[in-house]
């Protein structure tokens, strides 16, 4: 675990909350204090995206960005790590049986992870309350799972500096 892993892995849900309330979600008006927050260091990238998906909208964003006079405006993120970790909402599945996820911040960074085959990136992951591990995507149950295990057994959590 890095340096950084370690300060993130110190934040209280309430302190990743508020770092989370600097974003919205966009798709469904889901408010910060309406999900648990933990943070996840590997947080599996093929949970949010297909290569192909990526590509597409890596070509999109990239087309959009040009379009605008900033020509490859998120290209060092394919090279790059990430250091500041992604946020992302789950919320179980709907009703058709898909996974219900937004991802509030990070789309240009964890897109650029599946299209460079990087398999995991750190995520500031908030979840509906009570939601049964069940109800999540199952390449994020282990390590969810895992999370809150390790928080429930400390005794005192540090805070997030």
């Amino acid at each position: 675990m890095s340096n950084l892993d370690d300060v993130w892995s110190g934040c209280s849900p309430e302190e990743l909350s508020e770092f989370a309330g600097r974003w919205e979600d966009m798709v469904t008006s889901t408010q910060p204090e309406e999900l648990d927050w933990l943070y996840i260091a590997k947080l599996p990238v093929a949970a949010l995206w297909s290569k192909e998906d990526a590509e597409e909208y890596w070509k999109e964003q990239s087309l959009e960005a040009a379009e605008n006079g900033m020509p490859g405006m998120w290209d060092a993120l394919l090279d790059e790590p990430v250091f500041e970790p992604i946020v992302v909402g789950f919320y179980g599945r709907h009703e058709n049986g898909h996974d219900s996820f937004s991802i509030w911040d990070g789309s240009h960074r964890s897109a650029a992870y599946a299209i460079t085959d990087r398999p995991n990136i750190s995520a500031v992951v908030g979840i509906t309350k009570n939601l049964d591990l069940d109800e999540l995507p199952g390449l994020i149950r282990p390590v969810v799972a895992a999370r809150r295990e390790e928080l429930n057994n400390c005794a005192l959590p540090p805070t997030c500096r």
